[in-house]
């Protein structure tokens, strides 16, 4: 009888440290997100102020955004090796302090080269992140809570970016967007603080069940997923780069309150990631939410066109849940697709195709707003790949799965990720 007892407590003693670490691990994931994207996307947030500062044209402005992806894009395969090599709360830390210093430089440069010498060292800290985060949050998550796990971890990226949009803008409007930018450059060092703290110890037979085997997608699933990941991060970061300038030109709101309809996308899109995660989590699948996301962000694209007045803030809400929400059921389908010692890896490419996408189409609406054919066309446009894209990827997750039986299955080692 002390026998069982003793082997209860010490199985509810380790269940105790592997929920803690896990719970540890996830906060500090979505801190790291939110801190760096805060730094990239409080560029954003005060476009207008460094538009006039240095007479730039919009297709410039959505070039700032790019050259943050473009950055990221070169260290995204590196820096997933790196993770696996040294764990995760390692790199999470670098990035960190990388992510700091370079804010500091953006906000130092007193040319407009210096401005985007700055922006693409964030971009070379966002590209060190993203793969340690996916690492660190999904150490831990079992697949029945993997696409809300991962969804609260992509809040940081709308998080960030709607304190940027709450905070930096009023702060510019009484000093200078310069000052403003010390903001997000504590927010990172703060966290890399957090980040060297030791995480919480693993009990000594933690890891002895083993992982259950990974299912892998057919070779057109996963093509058609990257290539959805490509046009959904281009479109987000599309509505990154220009909704305050957009709002502004086109809808006739000051600058105040486009940094508030910013605000206002980002927090519904906080909202929307957390109810995809729920929501995929709850259907177990992964590809057929994403489907439905991708039609909704091309309504609400159409919706904001055709807004005026009050209904501007219904439609920037419902692109911020569509348009935005996304990103974390994305991010699920990534790491319970691949084995647990190479989601460092695996995300890699994943994001390398998200960087993408964040490098080519904002430059591209920007073009086409530049080149007379006003935002119109240029949202149109937008609207009608996703559409198309999402489509194809529903049609293909019915189609795989009809026809796959058995599925596909991969043995995993059963040592656990490093998470530094």
């Amino acid at each position: 009888m002390k026998v069982i007892l003793a082997g209860e407590r010490a199985r509810g003693r380790r269940a105790a440290l592997m929920h803690t670490r896990t719970r540890e691990e996830l906060l500090l994931a979505t801190a790291g997100m939110g801190a760096v994207n805060m730094a990239s996307l409080g560029v954003t947030a005060l476009s207008p102020q460094i538009q006039e500062t240095f007479d730039l044209s919009t297709t410039a402005i959505g070039l700032l955004v790019s050259t943050v992806f473009a950055a990221a894009a070169l260290v995204s395969v590196p820096s997933g090796r790196l993770t696996d090599r040294i764990g995760a709360r390692r790199t999470l830390t670098i990035a960190q302090l990388a992510g700091a210093a370079a804010v500091v430089l953006v906000a130092l440069a007193p040319h407009v080269a210096v401005v985007y010498a700055g922006v693409a060292a964030v971009g070379l800290a966002y590209g060190l992140l993203n793969p340690a985060t996916n690492a660190l949050a999904s150490a831990g998550l079992p697949k029945r809570r993997r696409g809300f796990g991962m969804s609260i971890k992509q809040t940081g990226v709308t998080l960030g970016g709607s304190a940027a949009a709450l905070v930096l803008p009023p702060l510019a409007s009484l000093t200078s967007w310069r000052p403003a930018l010390a903001v997000p450059a504590v927010a990172c060092v703060l966290v890399a603080a957090w980040g060297l703290r030791p995480s919480v110890p693993d009990h000594p037979t933690a890891a002895a069940a083993p992982p259950p085997p990974v299912v892998r997608p057919p070779g057109y699933m996963l093509a058609t997923m990257r290539v959805y990941g490509f046009a959904m991060a281009g479109i987000q970061l599309a509505l990154f780069a220009y909704l305050p300038v957009y709002l502004s030109d086109e809808k006739g709101l000051s600058h105040a309150l486009a940094g508030l309809g910013y605000f206002v996308a980002l927090s519904f899109g906080t909202c929307g990631r957390l109810l995809w995660g729920l929501t995929s989590d709850r259907l177990g699948r992964r590809a057929l939410p994403l489907s439905g996301i991708g039609l909704g962000s091309a309504a609400c694209l159409l919706l904001l066109l055709a807004s005026s007045g009050a209904t501007v803030w219904i439609a920037l809400a419902l692109v911020g849940v569509c348009a935005v929400g996304w990103n974390g059921v994305f991010h699920a389908f990534v790491t319970e697709t691949t084995p647990i010692q190479t989601i460092g890896h695996a995300s890699s490419i994943a994001f390398f195709f998200i960087y993408g996408g964040s490098i080519c189409v904002p430059p591209l609406i920007g073009v086409i707003s530049d080149d007379g054919a006003a935002w119109t066309t240029a949202w149109l446009a937008a609207a009608g790949v996703t559409a198309a894209l999402a489509l194809l990827l529903g049609s293909l997750a019915l189609y795989a799965s009809r026809t796959r039986v058995p599925p596909t299955t991969r043995k995993t080692p059963s040592s656990p990720v490093s998470t530094g």
